[in-house]
Parts: C-alpha cells; structure tokens; sequence
C-alpha cells in the first residue's frame, strides 16, 4: 500500500503544476473529513478551493483513498487531517505527503487530546481550538469562532435538568469521551472496546457490558448512525424494553437518514438526542 502510495504521490507531484485547481485566493485546502471540511468553510469562505476527501455518511475509520485524492493532496497549500488513527485507510497516504514537504496539520493532537482519542469535534470547545488554528495557518479572521462559543454554551443549556445519576452513557464504540468531558457525563461502557469502529466484541465482554448496564440503570445506548444497530439491538434485547437505542452522529456529516450537514448540526442532532432521552 505504501509503495503504491508513494508511486501515485510522486506522479501527482511532477503534474501539480498544471493540476491544481485554485480558488479566487490562491488556495488550494484538504480536509480528510465532512466535520473538518465544514469548520474550514465556515472558517475560509467561499473563496478557498476546498477539497473534502471522504464522502457523507462514510465510516472514516475503513475509507481507502482513490487515485484521484492522492492527486489533489498533491496540489494542496494545506492539508487538515483530524489524525490520532481515525482516517485509517489514510495513514500512509498523509505520511507520505509529509516526506514529500506538504503542509498537514492534526487537528486532534493540537485540541488537547484525551488518551489518543480521535473523537475531539464532540466537544465544542475543543473544535474552537482546531478551528482558530485553521485560521491563523490559512491567514484569516473569522466569526465562526465566537458561533462556536455560542453553540458550546447552547448545548450546555440542553442539559440543565438531567441529574447526574441520569448522566450515564453506553455507545457502540468509544467515540463520545470528549462530550462527557464537557457536559459533566459518565461514559459506562462500549459495545465494541476502543476508539475504532472496526473492532469486534466477544460474548464475555457484552454479557459484563449487559450486566453493568442493570447495575448502573442506564436509560439508552447511543448508537451512530453509519453503522449496524444489530449488537447494540441484541444488548437491548437482553436488557429489556426500557433501554431505548438511539441514533447519534459521530464520525461523518450527513449520514442516512440523518439531518447533520454541517458541523453545528451535527452537535445540536446529538444534544437533543440525549436530553430527550436521558431527561425524562
């Protein structure tokens, strides 16, 4: 994969010269994902040529680039990756792009990460962080960054009437410590272990998973919603009927069935999700 990599980046590279596509600035920015693409529009305008390499409602974690993609990083003036492992199948690709001298920048590593885990924009605040970091690389001032304060504290407000002991959060994978971090939220287990979408439960880990849930009296596991409720379906079936399994957005804008376009409604989908219910 590296080696193929290497031989289309080095190709895209030698063409860039008559490939590159810029915008009515002169820049040409890459952002691996719709969540990060979002915030660098807002952030930029429409006067950036902004290239978004993996598609809505795609899983981030599994997406393999085409030959096409690895040309347009070529291109870039900037690349803005959310890194820490999410874009799995892009690891080697953004690698490759450093060695050859492009810009890419992490915004995770630079949103005071928790454990190495990817899933930083499920905090506002820290997408304030990321976002004011794209505006100072690409040389603009923007108000999306005081609309990122805004929504911060609206969400806040969402969850005013929820007591602590309502607080309790079981996902299908480990994507939302970022959101209990600052909403004051207790992440009680996963269905599937780690920050991947891509790993596998074993039958001892969903019966301790079932039985934490009894104990702790969890209302509802947060499901996202590009990918398959059937284990979280087979928890709840085990529980019983007062587990609600509910759809949230967590790696990608847009996803079926979902009304998450841009990054803000991405946040507040998700906040009303939760209040509704875990405040009744």
């Amino acid at each position: 994969m590296r080696k193929l990599i290497g031989l289309l980046l080095a190709g895209a590279v030698l063409g860039s010269c008559t490939a590159r596509q810029e915008g009515p600035d002169g820049l040409t920015v890459v952002a691996t994902t719709g969540i990060i693409g979002d915030v660098i529009r807002n952030i930029g305008g429409d006067d950036l040529d902004l290239i978004t390499l993996i598609p809505p409602g795609v899983d981030p974690h599994d997406y393999v680039p085409s030959a096409q993609q690895v040309a347009s990083i070529s291109a870039a003036d900037f690349v803005f990756a959310n890194g820490l492992g999410l874009e799995e199948g892009l690891i080697d690709l953004l690698e490759q792009a450093e060695s050859e001298g492009l810009s890419v920048t992490y915004l995770a590593e630079h949103s005071d990460p928790i454990d190495r885990d990817p899933h930083f924009w499920h905090d506002p605040a820290r997408m304030r962080q990321a976002a004011e970091l794209v505006a100072q690389s690409i040389g603009t001032n923007s108000d999306y960054l005081g609309e990122l304060e805004l929504l911060d504290r609206e969400v806040e407000e969402m969850f005013d009437g929820i007591p602590p002991e309502r607080r309790l959060l079981v996902t299908s994978h480990d994507f939302f410590d970022y959101f209990a971090d600052r909403y004051g939220f207790e992440v009680v287990g996963t269905i599937i272990p780690g920050g991947s979408s891509l790993g596998s439960p074993s039958s001892a880990d969903l019966a301790a998973l079932i039985a934490l849930i009894k104990q702790r009296d969890v209302r509802a596991i947060f499901v996202e919603n590009t990918s398959s409720p059937e284990l979280a379906e087979s928890v709840a079936d085990d529980v019983g009927p007062r587990l609600q399994i509910v759809d949230v957005a967590s790696d990608s804008l847009g996803a079926p069935g979902s009304e998450t376009g841009t990054y803000a409604e991405l946040i507040r989908s998700n906040a009303t999700a939760i209040a509704a219910a875990l405040g009744g």
